[in-house]
């Protein structure tokens, strides 16, 4: 028979539970990072300085991109109402997926943010 004993137990506890915190916090840090990072991306996207042309007249979708975080994702949107036709295109006019271009091309990139941020934990 083995028997284990844990010895300063409170001591463990508070180790954890720090531990668990500072976790947290690297995990907020890097949705923020990751949203930051994303958002400018998209910018970037928009003025042209990417693959697709430029979709900037008066800049106002360009000005328009934010981000809103919360405890476990974020969110890179703008409030632009034409938006979505300059995304999905019209009958008119082809789709320029700046967010979804952005999203797919820089998966890896995001995921690198998180591993980096952990790694240093």
């Amino acid at each position: 028979m083995i028997q284990v004993q844990v010895l300063n137990k409170e001591e463990v506890k508070k180790f954890l539970e720090d531990k668990n915190k500072e976790i947290n916090e690297k995990v907020q840090q890097s949705i923020y990072k990751s949203a930051e990072f994303l958002r400018t991306e998209v910018k970037e996207s928009i003025a042209g300085r990417r693959q697709l042309p430029t979709t900037v007249d008066t800049g106002r979708f360009l000005n328009s991109i934010d981000i809103e975080t919360s405890e476990d994702n974020a969110l890179v949107f703008t409030d632009v109402d034409y938006a979505k036709h300059l995304e999905w295109g019209t009958s008119k006019m082809n789709a320029r997926p700046h967010f979804r271009n952005t999203a797919f091309i820089n998966q890896k990139k995001v995921n690198d943010i998180f591993k980096e941020d952990i790694k240093s934990l």
